[in-house]
Parts: structure tokens; sequence; C-alpha cells
């Protein structure tokens, strides 16, 4: 009996190889012009098994997701914190281990902390980098901060020194936050991930790969979708 195909959405190009992408939990499969449809359905049977198993990867970091509701849990530096939405003025006071969300509407308390986090972060980041960029001797160096929300890339250095971090790091861990922080001032004098690179970060960041890997572990859990 012949096995049953997952389901797959398909994209044709000039491209040569065959290609499979899940995200989301749903598959798109990249395919030369004319290869026949045959070729490309034996494939995606082929490479059903990692196909099965990132779909329910990517199913169980999508319910560990963040939630911006009344008694839901989020990080922010790195601890749970409780969100309590309330209606009055607006306004969010991080309280013990609580966020607290004054809000005129319920619907606008994800858009508000938000815009809170994102301020959160400006203010500390900004302040890390002036810190760290004079720990490093990079400090002439930096032309411009910016934030952005990426779903790419936490951080971004450009040889011009332009540095953009997205703003929802300010959710990890402030060793973290350092270490990511660390990894651009380093790029302004590797633009690469040479071995050079890392010894560089390795000297400012001794424990990077902790953190490193943290943020392949937990990045999903500090990942909010836009309001």
């Amino acid at each position: 009996m012949n096995k049953a195909v997952t389901p797959y959405t398909l994209k044709r190009s000039k491209r040569k190889t065959l290609g499979i992408y899940v995200r989301d939990a749903v598959v798109e499969v990249r395919a030369p012009m004319r290869l026949p449809r045959a070729d490309i359905d034996a494939f995606v049977v082929d490479k059903s098994q990692w196909i099965h198993s990132k779909i329910i990867e990517q199913t169980q970091k999508k319910s560990e997701a963040p939630q911006v509701t009344h008694e839901q849990e989020l990080l922010f530096f790195g601890r749970p914190r409780r969100l309590l939405i309330y209606p009055g003025p607006k306004r969010i006071v991080e309280k013990d281990d609580h966020l607290l969300i004054q809000t005129h509407r319920p619907e606008s308390a994800p858009k508000q902390l938000q815009q809170w986090l994102k301020s959160e972060a400006e203010l500390y980041i900004t302040a890390r980098v002036d810190e760290l960029a004079e720990e490093l001797g990079q400090q002439h160096r930096i032309k411009d901060i910016r934030f952005r929300k990426t779903r790419s890339k936490w951080g971004h250095c450009t040889s011009e020194g332009r540095l953009q971090f997205n703003w929802l790091i300010i959710m990890a861990p402030s060793e973290v936050i350092d270490y990511l922080i660390v990894h651009e001032l380093c790029h302004l004098t590797h633009m690469n991930h040479s071995s050079a690179f890392w010894q560089l970060v390795g000297r400012y960041c001794v424990n990077y790969e902790t953190h490193r890997q943290w943020l392949k572990d937990n990045g999903h859990k500090i990942w909010l979708e836009t309001a």
C-alpha cells in the first residue's frame, strides 16, 4: 500500500533542487519549474518522518507561546510574571511577580503590553550597549541603535556601525540580553561567524554557548504575535 502524501503547498522556481520547509506546522515544498508532480510527491513521502517530527515540534512550541490574557504568565527579564488586566486609566505597573495592566478596553491589552515592552527594551538595551561597547572599546564605532520586531533575527549589525535588536529580547534573562549585545558588538570587528569572531565573543561573554542555547530552546516563549 502506498503511503499517503502529507498535504503541502508547492512553490516552483528556477531552482535546481527540491526543498521542504515547515513553518507554523504548514509544509511548503520548493521545486524546479518542470519537475513532475509524481517526483515531488515521492520526495515528500520519503521525508514524511522528518516532516511529522517538525509539525509536532512546532505545534508544541505554539502551545507554549505566551498569551496576553488575565492570569496568564509571560517572561520579563527571564522571570515568569503573571498578568493582571483591570479596567482603569491606561498604564502598566511591575509589582512583585506580576504585571498589572490597566486599560480602558481589555482587548487593547496585547497592544498596550507590546508598546510597554518595546519602551522598556529601548531604555535598558540602549544603556547596556553603551556600557558593553565601552568595555569592548567599540563605543566610537556605533552610529545608531534601532529596535524592530523580526522573526528571523534577535539582533543585527552593519559594517557602518548600526545595531538593531528585536525588542522582545527584553523578556529573556539579563545575561542572555548581554550575550546578544556582545554578539552584535563583536561583529564590528568580525563581520562573520568565524572562529576568531566566537573567540572574541567568549572573551567578553564566557558562557555564551549556554545563552545562545537558551535562545534556541526558549525563543518561542518570548515571541508575541502582533497585536
